[in-house]
């Protein structure tokens, strides 16, 4: 994070560093922008997926976590996936999509954690929009050149996506009926309508 003094310090504010100090001790890598490709290739992944789109995305994003998870540790795992803007209320949101996405890539709770996320996906998700969408995020926030934010990002592709192919039913047309709002929507469909819907030109805020 940086100071109104031009330094940097970490999340707790104990520790400042210049810039410089920063290179000289770590991989620093700039926060740029989704490329044009990478915008596509996820924007045909949501088509593919239709209703399963949501949920798929959310399989990927843990996928992708948990991949991270075995290399670097608990911690650092999700720090990597809201890097960027750690602060924000969508980093924030995002870590409750990612778990909501192990719920869905551990269809069977209890056991081996290893054979159990063999046994996956839940039949919610796109086993191909799925890959496609890892293979993305995983460039987003693995490229030792470049990160782009994770949370933010998605937030605008998918609500870019439902809007321009779904108008004012996007939100019905890229999640499955457990994820609509309603009485008989699970406990993750509140947090994701609220992140990656939250771009759209349709979002209602009486569902906020």
């Amino acid at each position: 994070m940086l100071t109104t003094g031009g330094e940097y310090t970490d999340r707790t504010h104990s520790r400042h560093r210049s810039l410089d100090a920063l290179h000289a001790e770590h991989t620093v890598r700039p926060v740029l922008p989704v490329t044009e490709q990478d915008h596509q290739l996820l924007q045909e992944a949501l088509r593919r997926a239709g209703r399963r789109a949501v949920a798929s995305l959310a399989s990927a994003l843990d996928l992708v976590c948990h991949e991270l998870r075995e290399s670097l540790g608990g911690q650092a795992s999700m720090q990597t996936m809201i890097a960027g803007r750690p602060g924000s209320w969508e980093s924030a949101a995002l870590q409750e999509v990612i778990w909501f996405g192990a719920t869905l890539n551990r269809p069977r709770l209890g056991g081996n954690v290893t054979q159990t996320r063999a046994a996956g996906p839940n039949a919610r998700v796109d086993p191909a929009a799925q890959q496609t969408m890892a293979e993305i995020i995983r460039r987003w926030v693995s490229d030792p050149h470049r990160y782009t934010e994770v949370a933010e990002t998605l937030a605008d592709i998918v609500s870019q996506h439902a809007d321009e192919h779904h108008g004012v039913h996007g939100w019905a047309e890229i999640a499955d009926d457990r994820l609509q709002p309603g009485p008989a929507a699970d406990e993750n469909s509140y947090t994701c309508y609220k992140l990656l819907y939250s771009l759209s030109q349709h979002l209602d805020p009486a569902l906020l």
